[in-house]
């Protein structure tokens, strides 16, 4: 989902005072940036709302960094949401571990006083909404009706490419770097890092800088290494570095004699 979408459909669930939504994304706090400027953007939101934050670490603490006392355990945290009076999103970093999947067991008092929120949160004087974040989140059969899912994506293009042109801002007049770059370059690299995270990239273009000492057409192959390790750390699938020829595709033998036979189109369309 494209940035500006996720920013409208999360501010309509949230001026629609859903209570309870749950959004899994592997760039934590490139999400809480997100949902901080849906809540203080009128257009967006219409009512600005203050946002919390909860983790196991820290507690609650709210967007002037100011901590909430003796909010670190997870039912005083859902004990100062209810009291709190005033247009509020509270982000909770942590809860997965509550609500059981994983081989982990549920906690059911967490889970019941959740549900003891759902009326209190959707009849409450003032808006108040509450967002789960975790890489993944496991939603137990009680609260199958009180939480709704948003999906959250990786970072689009123009987001890759402002990273990138925030590296070669940050090492143009470094005598040990070489930025060597033209504009289509620089559309390779951004299109050879989708699909990686926000932290990803930037760790794919400073391999390069680091390992060559420049950053040009050839990081690509950096960028490559870094899509490599997420897949060996998935443990599901196996990247091969190489480009296979179609006489290395076993059998499928009338698919290549026709494929053969028409390559002529590729050649003119410039496939």
């Amino acid at each position: 989902m494209e940035t500006e979408e996720f920013k409208v459909k999360l501010a309509n669930y949230l001026r629609a005072r859903f209570s309870f939504i749950s959004i899994t994304p592997w760039e934590e706090d490139r999400l809480i940036r997100d949902i901080k400027q849906i809540c203080k953007t009128r257009d967006l939101i219409k009512t600005p709302r203050k946002v919390y934050t909860w983790s196991l670490t820290e507690g609650l603490i709210d967007d002037t960094f100011q901590q909430v006392r003796n909010t670190k355990q997870p039912m005083r945290a859902l004990e100062e949401i209810e009291k709190i009076n005033e247009p509020s999103v509270f982000v909770l970093k942590d809860f997965h571990i509550y609500m059981g999947g994983g081989h982990r067991q549920p906690d059911y008092q967490i889970i019941r006083r959740i549900r003891d929120l759902v009326s209190v949160i959707e009849n409450s004087p003032v808006q108040k909404n509450v967002i789960f974040v975790s890489p993944s989140f496991h939603i137990p059969s009680e609260l199958q009706k009180d939480i709704i899912i948003v999906d959250y994506g990786l970072p689009t293009p123009r987001e890759i490419k402002k990273v990138l042109d925030q590296m070669i801002k940050m090492n143009r007049n470094n005598p040990r770097i070489t930025i060597d770059l033209t504009k289509e370059d620089e559309e390779k690299l951004v299109k050879a890092a989708l699909g990686l995270t926000i932290q990803e990239a930037e760790n794919a273009f400073a391999l390069s800088m680091v390992t060559d000492g420049r950053l040009d057409i050839n990081s690509v192959e950096h960028i490559l290494e870094e899509k490599q390790q997420i897949i060996k750390k998935s443990g599901l699938l196996e990247y091969v570095p190489q480009q296979p020829e179609l006489k290395d595709v076993g059998g499928l033998e009338n698919i290549k004699r026709w494929l053969k036979k028409r390559s002529w189109l590729w050649k003119k369309f410039d496939c």
